[in-house]
């Protein structure tokens, strides 16, 4: 007959992989690819989620950790939908890397979510819009903080031109506001293009 772990053995096992867990994101929090797949080799659980649902994905995605996070997408553990992973607070994959400003990060996120999943049988999922046009708790989508190559391979990946955060405030007004003239200018340029296009 098996033997019950005694609380103690358990509590050391918990505390063994709450270390390995913290290393895991300790290590894409410095992007360090070594440290990544150490800590994974010795237990860690790649699709652990912290209280504020921080993943290892997740942490790689925000520091623009574009090795790691192929190396996250194409682990063994992985989940078919795990760029659908997100913050307590809404952010997503896509969300993460588009504010982290790699743009090595954010090609392979929207690579990974152009992929048709199957979810059922008889049914093929497509993640892409969704991720793409996912909003926080603010409202804010991608686009809201995008620089000017962000911009371009959103909208050519289907990006919503007209989202508004909880405020009324569009990527447009956001980048003008904040000065990122740039940014402000391709948005300036796709709408042009969509409005004469529906014209």
């Amino acid at each position: 007959q098996k033997k019950e772990k005694s609380p103690s053995r358990a509590r050391a096992v918990e505390a063994m992989m709450d270390t390995q867990f913290v290393a895991m994101l300790t290590a894409c929090a410095q992007r360090d690819q070594a440290g990544l797949e150490a800590a994974i080799a010795q237990g860690a659980d790649i699709n652990r989620a912290a209280e504020d649902g921080s993943t290892a994905l997740l942490a790689a995605c925000s520091c623009g950790f574009s090795s790691g996070v192929e190396y996250l997408f194409n682990h063994p553990d992985s989940t078919d939908d795990a760029h659908n992973q997100r913050m307590a607070d809404g952010r997503n994959t896509l969300f993460l890397a588009v504010q982290s400003g790699d743009h090595d990060t954010v090609e392979i996120v929207l690579r990974k979510a152009a992929v048709p999943r199957q979810v059922y049988s008889c049914v093929i999922q497509y993640d892409l819009p969704a991720l793409i046009n996912s909003s926080d708790q603010d409202g804010d989508c991608a686009l809201h903080y995008a620089d000017a190559r962000c911009i371009e391979l959103l909208f050519a990946h289907g990006a919503r031109i007209c989202c508004s955060n909880r405020k009324g405030r569009t990527p447009l007004f956001t980048n003008a506001r904040d000065g990122r003239l740039d940014c402000a200018r391709e948005v300036s340029v796709v709408l042009y293009i969509v409005l004469y296009i529906a014209l």
